[in-house]
């Protein structure tokens, strides 16, 4: 079985988590082949550091801000660039040829979500494992196809 996690450095949450779930994957199903890819870094080589040291920056800054951005990216559900995802996403299937995709961050939930609505043939499962303590719309997409949260 080949899998393919997918994360984000907003924040270590997600990082930390992707990791965890490799181990228990990798100790459940030990012929498994299991890769982490942060995606901005996949898909913006060039800007990510920018974009993480900026979030972090108006994290730990200005939270104020990041609350109100927070808030409104909760309200409207809105994704630039999708062409451009769906290209990268598209490259990340075909490097890793993974049987199903672990997201760990919204942003590429809602991403590999569009890649596989506007790719029907692409029928890969999507599991989502919500890392957040409190419920935001961004993790919830159409093509999604389990969703993984933390409970008692």
């Amino acid at each position: 079985m080949r899998v393919l996690i997918l994360t984000g450095q907003f924040g270590m949450g997600h990082v930390c988590a992707s990791q965890a779930v490799k181990q228990e994957i990798a100790d459940s199903y030990p012929n498994s082949v299991i890769d982490i890819v942060d995606f901005l870094e996949f898909a913006l080589p060039k800007f990510n550091t920018v974009i993480y040291k900026t979030f972090n920056f108006v994290v730990s800054k200005i939270p104020k801000i990041f609350n109100i951005l927070f808030n409104l990216s909760d309200k409207n559900n809105v994704y630039p660039f999708k062409g451009f995802s769906n290209k990268k996403i598209d490259l990340l299937l075909n490097i890793y040829s993974p049987d199903l995709i672990f997201s760990v961050s919204p942003l590429t939930s809602k991403y590999v979500s569009i890649y596989k609505k506007s790719n029907k043939s692409n029928n890969i499962p999507l599991f989502t494992l919500i890392t957040d303590i409190s419920y935001h719309s961004q993790w919830i997409s159409d093509n999604t196809d389990a969703y993984f949260v933390a409970c008692k």
